[in-house]
């Protein structure tokens, strides 16, 4: 008998079963624990946990990915508070809440119907009013442009805080980097034009 649970004892060890045996190490870091999971959010933040063994750097221990203060969770771009975590969403200031507020503002006047008509107007072909006269479009645009200006030194102002939320952060790139594209491709329609028109 005392034989027997000697090469049981054995076999258990062998298979690693036993403290001090080898471990399956394929998953260890499911969880991500302290290690490279919890990276500093800037987009790339759950890279470490992936290269030192096979594991998926799923989580962080709880369930919840370190990597979402980069790149929102599931890893997807955060481009919205929507995408925010409720942490996140709890950190933004009133200020910052107003800044949102008017870039929804100012995009209500630079749709896709907006444009087409700048453009239409800027082309001598105007859009009509049901009652008569003429949409000034281009007059709207250009007011809207005004405001994306505003936009942008905002949004550079919040971006220089070096305590501001990483999540916060990423929102906030991707709401500059959106000011930024709109005002050149309403700069590119009015530029042979003489450029984005005056306020009336």
């Amino acid at each position: 008998t005392q034989s027997a649970m000697i090469i049981g004892g054995a076999l258990l060890n062998r298979a690693g079963l036993r403290g001090g045996g080898p471990r399956n190490n394929k998953h260890d870091d499911l969880g991500g624990g302290s290690g490279g999971g919890s990276g500093s959010g800037n987009g790339g933040s759950d890279r470490g946990s992936r290269g030192n063994s096979g594991g998926n750097s799923s989580g962080d221990g709880d369930g919840k990915k370190s990597g979402d203060v980069g790149t929102g969770k599931g890893g997807k771009i955060i481009s919205s508070v929507d995408d925010l975590s409720e942490v996140a969403k709890s950190k933004i200031t009133t200020s910052q809440r107003a800044t949102l507020n008017q870039q929804e503002r100012t995009y209500s006047h630079l749709t896709e119907m907006d444009l087409k008509g700048a453009q239409r107007d800027l082309d001598g072909a105007p859009v009509p009013k049901p009652g008569g006269g003429y949409y000034d479009h281009a007059q709207e645009v250009s007011d809207a442009y005004r405001g994306l200006v505003d936009l942008k030194r905002s949004w550079e102002g919040m971006l220089k805080n070096p305590n501001l939320d990483d999540e916060l952060r990423q929102l906030y790139t991707s709401k500059l980097n959106e000011v930024n594209a709109t005002m050149e491709k309403v700069e590119t329609m009015f530029s042979p034009h003489g450029g984005v028109f005056p306020p009336k």
